[in-house]
C-alpha cells in the first residue's frame, strides 16, 4: 500500500510540470519546493534540503550524479551530487521549458536544455560550455537524447516532432 509522503511540491509555472526526477538510486525521490530541491527517501520517509535557490524552477532533471534546475528568467544550476559543486549559469533566451542530461555516443556527459526563445542549447556537463544551439521554428518543450546518444528528438509547441542524428561525422 501506498501512503501520501509528507514532502509537498510546488508549480511555478501553469503548463510546465517537469519538476519531479527518480534518481539513480531507486529509493530517492527529487521534487521542486519553492525555491528548494528536496530529496525524499522512501526507504526512511524523510527529506533534506539538496539545493536552495533564488528563483523558482520551471524544469529539473536529475542523472548521472548532476542535479539540474532551470528558471523563467533563463536562470540554470547545475549541482554535482557526488562532489557537492554548483555552476550557475545565466543562459539567455526565455523560460527554461526543460532539461535533460544523457550521455552521447563518445560517453560524455551532456546537458540538453529547452528554451521559449525556440532552441535547444546542449551543453558539455564537464566544461558547463555551449556546444551546439539547435534553433526551431517554435518553443521547444522537451528534448531527448536516445539510450545509445545516436538521436535527440524534440517536441514543442506544434504537431511536429524533430529527430536530429546526435552521431558527428568525422571527416
Amino acid at each position: 500500500t501506498f501512503a501520501t509522503p509528507a514532502q509537498p511540491t510546488t508549480i511555478q509555472h501553469w503548463q510546465l510540470r517537469d519538476l519531479v526526477a527518480s534518481s539513480d538510486n531507486s529509493s530517492e525521490v527529487y521534487c521542486v519546493n519553492g525555491e528548494k530541491v528536496m530529496l525524499y527517501s522512501t526507504r526512511t520517509q524523510s527529506s533534506k534540503l539538496v539545493q536552495q535557490l533564488n528563483y523558482q524552477p520551471t524544469s529539473m532533471t536529475v542523472a548521472h550524479g548532476f542535479l539540474a534546475t532551470g528558471g523563467t528568467k533563463s536562470e540554470l544550476d547545475v549541482f554535482s551530487l557526488t562532489e557537492g559543486t554548483i555552476c550557475k549559469n545565466y543562459v539567455g533566451g526565455n523560460v527554461n521549458n526543460a532539461l535533460h542530461i544523457g550521455q552521447d555516443c563518445s560517453g560524455e556527459l551532456r546537458l540538453f536544455l529547452s528554451n521559449n526563445d525556440k532552441t535547444v542549447k546542449v551543453f558539455s556537463l564537464s566544461s558547463m560550455t555551449v556546444i551546439v544551439t539547435l534553433t526551431f521554428p517554435i518553443a521547444i518543450n522537451y528534448a531527448s537524447l536516445s539510450p545509445d546518444g545516436k538521436f535527440l528528438v524534440a517536441v514543442g509547441d506544434s504537431n511536429q516532432t524533430y529527430l536530429y542524428s546526435a552521431v558527428q561525422n568525422s571527416g
